[in-house]
């Protein structure tokens, strides 16, 4: 079973405009995300718009050597679809790039207990969540939504035959680590400032930062089954 990363960005997000390419510690908030992915076992596709906007999405990826590939701006979901016929990924991993600090080990063992669901989801804090999406059924829901916008992805995944809970963390924590909108900036540059030096941002290493500093949203209540984030 090949898998593979699917990363949707767009530069034209209304919270945050062009936020992917905005300045964390001396480098687009996307290097960091791709230089975990990077740490990885799994390669990984930054899947953006074909709109002008996003441009500079795509000449970001070309001198930093990234695989990319655009697609519709609301048909999401055959963006990501497109991306992973395109690489051969029988099964892809759903991250926003709103998701920098998606943690490497996490990735690996979720491949290793991925049971073929159509759809898999974790216990993860978000900013470092993903889900895993089969490519079948990701085809087969692409179908039946043919012609249809698939921007909001939340309540069609939700609704996938077979699903998978992969219980990553024993203890949910929900401390919120995405980078959404401008509010976010200062606690993100605060996690990469803080771990920059090593080689990967691990979450229980996000956890100690954000636990020491106390100014770190907590989320009562996440749906741990869609990224709730729309790029």
């Amino acid at each position: 079973m090949n898998f593979g990363a699917c990363v949707t960005v767009r530069l034209s997000s209304e919270r945050l405009p062009r936020k992917a390419l905005v300045d964390v510690c001396g480098e687009p908030s996307i290097y960091w995300l791709c230089r975990q992915l990077q740490n990885s076992a799994i390669p990984f596709v930054i899947c953006t718009s074909s709109e002008s906007s996003d441009d500079d999405m795509e000449k970001y990826c070309l001198r930093n050597s990234i695989d990319c590939f655009r697609g519709s701006e609301l048909d999401v979901l055959g963006r990501m679809v497109g991306a992973a016929k395109t690489f051969g990924f029988d099964v892809f991993l759903r991250i926003t790039g709103d998701d920098l600090f998606v943690d490497p080990d996490y990735v690996k063992l979720a491949t290793e207990r991925y049971d073929g669901s159509d759809f898999a989801y974790t216990n993860l804090p978000k900013g470092t969540d993903f889900q895993m999406v089969n490519l079948d059924y990701a085809v087969n829901t692409l179908r039946e939504w043919e012609g249809r916008d698939t921007e909001y992805l939340t309540w069609i995944f939700n609704s996938a035959p077979r699903q998978q809970f992969l219980k990553m963390m024993d203890t949910d924590v929900n401390y919120a680590f995405e980078l959404d909108n401008a509010d976010d900036l200062d606690n993100i540059r605060l996690l990469v400032e803080s771990l920059k030096d090593r080689e990967v941002f691990h979450v229980h290493d996000l956890i100690d930062v954000a636990t020491e500093s106390g100014r770190f949203p907590i989320k009562d209540t996440i749906d741990r089954r869609t990224c709730d984030v729309i790029t």
